[in-house]
């Protein structure tokens, strides 16, 4: 638990660390910080859907948890994500296209399931690449399971359909707090709910507008998984899509000495 003084102390810095390094920008009409537009051209995630949902996850795991090691109340009680695990990176591209064509109705309105593919650069987790499926609550995730888990299956795409997982939170929030069918996981503390309440007020930060990234991007990330892939000894986009590396006698050894 945070004493007063200490909370006051680490509030002035988060704030000056995040003018300094223009993380963040303070938008002076909508009285926000907004997350800084400059995104790196070179992924590692490509979105569909509406971005990650509308959720805020700028304040919520970049601030509250990142900052203040709380975990807020949405992360805790709500969130939830269907995950797949392809094996290469042809795999991914299948899946990341795969994703924008789930038939899935919301208000009678088709849409896209709204979630992210690419590379996972973390170190703490042993797979390379990742698809995730964002849902509301425990009943979402289920519904959402059976739907992606169906149409995978209908897509012939079995070996993806194999890895999929419904999970809960953030990884680094469970690797911190214990496993999230744990008894934190339950319910809110009061001192949690009264200092996310504080952060939230403080800080201010816009959910993502669903903004959906321009074509030439999402050509520039795929493009840098293939490049990740090859650097790693996958060289299935190579295979499938008929590119080539440099020719190389010393790593590629394919000419014998005569």
């Amino acid at each position: 638990m945070w004493s007063q003084p200490a909370l006051t102390d680490k509030i002035k810095g988060v704030l000056k660390g995040f003018v300094a390094s223009r993380q963040y920008d303070y938008d002076a009409d909508k009285k926000r910080l907004v997350p800084n537009a400059q995104i790196p051209l070179d992924g590692p995630w490509a979105f569909f859907g509406c971005s990650t949902g509308a959720r805020n996850c700028h304040l919520w795991k970049k601030v509250m948890f990142d900052q203040f090691s709380l975990v807020p109340e949405f992360c805790r009680l709500r969130c939830h994500k269907i995950v797949a695990r392809p094996k290469n990176v042809v795999e991914l591209i299948k899946t990341y296209h795969f994703a924008q064509a789930i038939p899935f109705f919301s208000d009678a309105t088709l849409v896209v399931i709204p979630g992210k593919a690419g590379r996972d650069n973390r170190e703490y987790t042993p797979q390379p690449w990742g698809a995730f499926w964002y849902a509301q609550g425990p009943g979402h995730a289920q519904f959402l399971f059976e739907t992606i888990h169906a149409a995978l299956l209908k897509a012939g795409m079995f070996e993806v359909a194999d890895t999929l997982i419904s999970k809960k939170a953030c990884t680094e929030m469970e690797i911190a707090k214990g496993p999230t069918s744990g008894p934190f996981w339950k319910e809110m503390s009061g001192e949690d709910t009264i200092l996310e309440d504080r952060l939230a007020d403080i800080f201010l930060i816009e959910p993502d507008d669903c903004a959906p990234q321009p074509n030439w991007h999402i050509n520039g990330i795929i493009g840098s998984w293939l490049d990740h892939a090859r650097s790693h000894g996958d060289l299935t986009g190579d295979e499938r899509y008929g590119l080539h590396a440099f020719e190389s006698i010393t790593y590629n050894n394919k000419t014998e000495d005569k």
